[in-house]
């Protein structure tokens, strides 16, 4: 199963990756996995700040847009009485406030995206800290087992 995605975090920095691939470990290199496991989870680390400060941005755009209109509505409304749910009916219609919400949402969603992989690579971390435990465990048990038999003979 290929996890394929692209973070872009503004028009000069786009990001791909195959989080599965990214993930992998591989058994019979775990010296090389150990040593490059900080860079990648200081890699994502920073695509999850990243891709949170697009959100927070998108979020305060989307409130001062609608405060804006909120005022324009309010302000070219002239002696017409118009309610507090007609204003806002008109404010959650706006297609330039729906277009601003559709951005925050995908701008939500890379950043869910990207603290999921980031917290992958601290489970990942988990892994390979418990797989370098077993073996030195394995290999413990073999030595004995050799000096216990070179003991009998």
């Amino acid at each position: 199963m290929k996890m394929n995605f692209v973070v872009k975090i503004d028009k000069d920095r786009i990001y791909k990756f195959d989080l599965e691939e990214e993930l992998k470990i591989e058994r019979d290199d775990l010296d090389s996995q150990l040593g490059e496991q900080p860079s990648k989870f200081a890699w994502f680390a920073s695509m999850c700040a990243m891709a949170h400060a697009k959100a927070e941005k998108a979020e305060y755009r989307l409130k001062q847009y609608e405060a804006e209109i909120d005022l324009k509505i309010r302000e070219s409304k002239g002696d017409a009485k118009l309610t507090e749910a007609a204003i806002k009916a008109k404010v959650m219609n706006d297609s330039e406030r729906l277009a601003l919400v559709n951005r925050l949402i995908a701008a939500k969603e890379q950043y869910e995206i990207v603290q999921a992989a980031r917290d992958a690579f601290d489970q990942r971390k988990d892994c390979l800290i418990s797989i370098g435990a077993n073996r030195r465990a394995e290999h413990d048990v073999e030595c004995f087992l050799k000096e216990k038999k070179k003991n009998r003979d």
